[in-house]
């Protein structure tokens, strides 16, 4: 299940409501700045790869949402991930992954202190890609459809980078 929305918590609330949040579920909850998520395939495709990972025995962590953000960040190391993906206190505008049921949407999203926008997801406008450029280019360099691209091309080079 994926939310995005508005979340009227400060990061460190938000992410320390989340363990009693998963035990209470019985789930995995992982939570992303929106602005370095780039559309349902970039989601999708993180996810798919996690679940391959995990199938694999090849996967870092030990919740296939932490995997999926990992994949996501296109690094190989949790800290990494956590370091380019994960929620600050002013982070405002979330992405929330969860093996939730979608029942309980409503439920985490008040949790959270999260306002449901799907836009989010979708609106490209003010993503930062300079996180997933590498060389000398800067992501505002990169127009369009090549963005996704490019942050496609990051997420799929995560199972070279661990080996």
């Amino acid at each position: 299940m994926i939310l995005t929305g508005k979340s009227s918590e400060q990061g460190a609330e938000l992410l320390n409501s989340i363990p009693s949040l998963e035990r209470e579920l019985q789930c995995s909850i992982q939570v992303m700045r929106a602005d370095r998520v780039f559309g349902r395939d970039h989601v999708a495709s993180a996810f798919m790869k996690a679940v391959r990972a995990f199938a694999n025995d090849d996967n870092v962590s030990d919740s296939i949402t932490l995997e999926t953000m990992i994949y996501m960040s296109g690094r190989r190391q949790i800290q990494e991930a956590l370091a380019l993906m994960g929620v600050e206190d002013d982070t405002r505008e979330i992405v929330c992954i969860s093996t939730c049921d979608g029942t309980d949407a409503p439920e985490i999203a008040k949790e959270l202190g999260l306002e449901i926008d799907e836009s989010i997801l979708e609106d490209m406008q003010g993503k930062d890609a300079d996180a997933f450029v590498s060389g000398t280019k800067k992501g505002a360099d990169i127009k369009g459809s090549k963005v996704l691209d490019m942050v496609l091309e990051r997420v799929s080079k995560v199972d070279i980078l661990k080996r």
